[in-house]
């Protein structure tokens, strides 16, 4: 790929900005040089192949809502901390194992909560996984609150200070036994089962393995009248990101609707089996889980083994092309900042500017051929005056099997601010491939 560029949206003779907007701006940076500078506005482009990204407004803080796995450690450090750490993870859903032998015993939640801690993540207990199938074989109800007993007593022995809650079923749309009743009815009796025993630690679900408006409406009013709510709403998206914002205005104005207090969303899967190990088509599920505030997310777990962080690393010891992304996403610190994706192109990304410095650091991809990446708000960043040192990387996409031992840098130029606004003109895009732009103030 190569990249051009160009001011646009206002008028010549930019003075040094000053002060902060949008919780993004103010008087901590540290700064170096400013001026002004004259420069003609381009004309405008089309939405269509344009990603447009607005660094004077915030929309929260960069806590890498979708680095996250599902079963993405396992028993032994797996990962080593050396790959682990540098994609600053939030969440890993992780089997719920006690003294049995469960479903995957080297994810046991409790004995991977150290790593997952190393790493400032997050764990959450999947309970069913105590059950040694699946699909799940219901044991009967004596043996099931037994189990459920033991995950608990088994969490409060830990003393692990970062479980973020637990999962109490997996997939229940796919494979509830009837044995056991309605599934509203057992998450009604199993939540009320572990309030006995802990009364904080949160709850986590219904985890389908899609959202559906007719199953989640008859989940929260069942669980609303019986006192059961999940702190954290659950489910999976396996089907590709283009249903992310649907998915997620359905439920917001299902919880409305129902007189029920926005609850964070937790994702505890995500991702198409063959967009593992893809940069350019993990990007869309990392840019609406930024924009539409979820909590947390998961990549799926389709392939053996556990600990892989779900096809990010090869062979438990090497980066492939996606980890690289993860990388970069891992790397943003400070405010997330508003993206909008191009409409038709399938160009879509991730940005946030640092607090102290107020480097902007995007990720982008998903679209071939050409595209425009246009970046405003400049004139509200304090350290930013006449010009921008802006560098462009680039990885291959490799497949989630072969390892890819670094990024590319395809340009590192200074470039003119106009009107607050760079326009990144870049070409040669690969929809596979994964792509960073960092703009820094220019001293």
């Amino acid at each position: 790929a190569s990249a051009g560029s160009g001011g646009g949206g206002g008028a010549a003779g930019v003075e040094p900005p000053s002060g902060g907007m949008g919780g993004v701006g103010g008087s901590s940076a540290i700064c170096p040089g400013g001026g002004q500078v004259t420069c003609a506005v381009p004309a405008a482009t089309s939405s269509t192949t344009t990603l447009t990204v607005t660094v004077d407004t915030s929309i929260g803080l960069a806590t890498h809502v979708a680095s996250g796995g599902l079963e993405g450690l396992a028993v032994g450090n797996m990962p080593p901390d050396a790959l682990l750490l540098p994609l600053k993870p939030k969440v890993f859903t992780q089997a719920a194992d006690t003294s049995s032998p469960g479903l995957n015993p080297t994810a046991d939640a409790l004995k991977v909560a150290p790593q997952a801690a190393r790493a400032g993540a997050q764990v959450a207990m999947r309970v069913a996984d105590v059950i040694d199938s699946y699909p799940y074989q219901w044991p009967g109800w004596t043996q099931w609150l037994a189990m459920v007993d033991q995950v608990v007593s088994a969490r409060a022995v830990s003393g692990a200070a970062n479980i973020l809650g637990y999962d109490l079923w997996n997939e229940p749309n796919l494979n509830w036994p009837t044995a056991a009743g309605t599934f509203d009815q057992m998450w009604a009796r199993t939540f009320a089962e572990i309030r006995v025993h802990d009364k904080t630690t949160p709850t986590i679900g219904p985890s389908w393995t899609s959202y559906n408006d007719a199953l989640m409406r008859d989940f929260l009013t069942n669980a609303k009248s019986a006192a059961a709510l999940p702190d954290f709403v659950s489910w999976h998206e396996l089907q590709g990101s283009t249903r992310i914002a649907g998915d997620i205005a359905a439920y917001r104005a299902l919880e409305k609707s129902l007189g029920l207090s926005p609850r964070p969303i937790s994702i505890n899967e995500y991702g198409r089996r063959a967009e593992l190990g893809v940069p350019g088509s993990l990007i869309g599920y990392i840019a609406q889980f930024e924009r539409y505030g979820v909590h947390d997310a998961c990549l799926g777990n389709w392939y053996p083994p556990l600990g892989s962080f779900d096809g990010l690393i090869v062979d438990n010891s090497k980066p492939n092309g996606a980890w690289w992304l993860y990388k970069w996403y891992g790397d943003m610190s400070g405010q997330m900042v508003a993206v909008t994706a191009a409409t038709q192109s399938g160009l879509d990304g991730a940005a946030a500017v640092a607090a102290t410095d107020q480097n902007v650091s995007i990720i982008f991809g998903g679209a071939a051929g050409t595209g425009d990446i246009r970046i405003s708000g400049f004139d509200h960043l304090a350290c930013y005056g006449a010009n921008a040192q802006v560098t462009l990387e680039h990885v291959v996409s490799s497949g989630r099997t072969v390892a890819v031992s670094g990024t590319t840098t395809i340009s590192k130029t200074t470039m003119p601010i106009c009107g607050g606004v760079i326009t990144i003109h870049a070409t040669d895009l690969v929809a596979a491939d994964g792509y960073h732009l960092l703009v820094q103030p220019s001293p």
